[in-house]
């Protein structure tokens, strides 16, 4: 698979969704529990409220993604298989910087895709082997490494999937994950139009919500 692509080719369509998810996580947020306490303060995001079993596409792709392991990924090219494959074995390496650096360049090479070109929908949020067989866009990119290092044994509250929005009001989503340094979390960006995971600091996401496989912060 190429690389080849330019920042302004990875610029993700305006979305709506994510408006869905606040106001349900809102109505929720007087009954929810304290959060892990792993998320970092980015952006006004907050852990102390989490909503357990975020709604809308993520919950979707999340349990689409379940089934389709389930039945051995079956009706899927090979290759695709043998891809998600390679991308879990790479994030075994530990919860470590060079890890994550390899997880992210893997899942880079898929090709950018909007999804009015592969599903002739504006949005759609497609599981790691759907994105690596048809390619994808931002979302698909962050799904599929949030997957792959959750299944390669990292621990879900270290890695969250993040959507907000760009300087430019673009919507986008991204990968934040954190190793252990001196005994303190360090959090990264895993950013499909970045060549490297670069530190959370840098990036230029305003986020709006982030998500694991357990709840969701605002």
């Amino acid at each position: 698979m190429s690389q080849g692509r330019t920042a302004a080719s990875f610029q993700c369509k305006r979305a709506t969704w994510w408006v869905t998810l606040v106001v349900a996580g809102l109505a929720s947020m007087a009954a929810a529990q304290p959060g892990p306490g792993y998320l970092p303060g980015f952006g006004g995001l907050q852990p102390s409220l989490p909503v357990p079993n975020p709604p809308g596409d993520w919950a979707n792709v999340v349990s689409r993604f379940q089934q389709q392991e389930r039945e051995g990924f079956m009706g899927f090219p090979l290759d695709a298989i043998a891809f998600w494959e390679r991308g879990v074995a790479l994030a075994k390496g530990g919860e470590r910087f060079e890890t994550l650096d390899a997880v992210h360049r893997h899942f880079n090479n898929v090709p950018y895709m909007p999804d009015w070109t592969n599903y002739h929908v504006p949005d759609r949020w497609s599981t790691p082997v759907e994105f690596i067989a048809n390619g994808g866009d931002c979302e698909c990119f962050a799904t599929a490494k949030f997957m792959a290092l959750v299944r390669g044994g990292w621990h879900r509250d270290h890695v969250h999937v993040v959507n907000g929005r760009l300087p430019d009001d673009q919507a986008h989503t991204i990968v934040i994950a954190s190793i252990v340094d001196n005994g303190e979390h360090v959090w990264w960006a895993l950013d499909n139009r970045r060549e490297k995971p670069e530190p959370l600091a840098q990036s230029d996401l305003v986020p709006m919500v982030a998500m694991n496989q357990g709840s969701t912060w605002l």
